[in-house]
């Protein structure tokens, strides 16, 4: 009787993945390793600390009265209220997030 034995190799490997939006179509990426960084460009740190900085402001807005509507907000400043409502949102992430944000100490998360 002759027995048949199989090898079975595994190996394992990491690869760095992310998932891109192209209008109607998602993505997936494969990031090259010199690719890969820890923290965001300062462009869009800046815009997205920008984004935080303005809903707390219009946030900030709706709670002391001064308008009683994010479509008051958005008629103010020739915008569309369903922006000024997604940058209102961003003031309800977690404080810690937002500090990570707002500082751009990204190697804290």
């Amino acid at each position: 009787m002759i027995l048949a034995t199989r090898i079975i190799e595994i190996y394992n490997h990491e690869i760095s993945i992310g998932i891109k939006r192209c209008g109607f179509e998602t993505k997936l990426i494969v990031y090259a390793e010199e690719q890969v960084k820890d923290e965001p460009h300062p462009d869009s740190l800046k815009e997205i600390q920008k984004g935080v900085s303005q809903g707390l402001k219009w946030n900030q807005t709706l709670v002391l009265g001064e308008a009683d509507y994010a479509k008051e907000i958005a008629y103010k400043l020739n915008v569309c209220d369903r922006y000024v409502c997604q940058y209102i949102r961003l003031a309800y992430l977690s404080p810690d997030i937002k500090n990570v944000i707002l500082r751009g100490i990204f190697h804290s998360i």
